[in-house]
């Protein structure tokens, strides 16, 4: 008996087929086992609150901002009011409070600082037109630059 060449194809194909089926379902089994015997690791407790506000200033427009709070506060003056450092970037404010603690920002959250990070004008979330540039024109009171910008959230 003789096969062409189309049915020795054809068997060809669905035998690799099977073969192939058959590894995805094994993969598949196994993968679900590994997951259930996988103990669930508790969740790490967050090191920050996490709040996003939009800060209006002068002509308006409204500025994104990231307030990031330390949980545990172990500065002298937990109770009172807490400092603050504030960043300004056109590179985009964190989505999330951070799960590990960076390491530049250890000593201040130690102290008890609030980060405050805030996108400029036109990046990401915030209004307004992009133009890094300190030039203002003073004659014009409702003029804006990254300088009143920054002073108007401040205040």
């Amino acid at each position: 008996m003789r096969l062409s060449i189309g049915h020795v194809l054809r068997l060809l194909i669905a035998t690799r087929l099977t073969m192939l089926i058959a590894m995805l379902i094994a993969t598949l089994t196994a993968t679900v086992a590994l997951a259930q015997q996988t103990p669930q690791q508790p969740a790490a407790k967050p090191l920050f609150k996490l709040q996003e506000v939009m800060i209006p200033v002068r002509d308006g427009i409204r500025l994104q901002t990231a307030i990031l709070t330390p949980l545990n506060q172990t500065g002298a003056d937990a109770q009172g009011p807490l400092p603050i450092l504030f960043r300004r970037t056109p590179y985009g404010v964190p989505e999330k409070p951070p799960e590990q603690m960076p390491s530049s920002l250890k000593e201040f959250a130690q102290d008890g600082y609030i980060f405050v990070i805030q996108n400029l004008r036109g990046r990401f979330k915030s209004e307004g037109v992009f133009n890094l540039s300190s030039w203002v024109d003073l004659n014009d009171p409702k003029a804006t630059n990254e300088t009143t910008d920054a002073y108007d959230s401040i205040d």
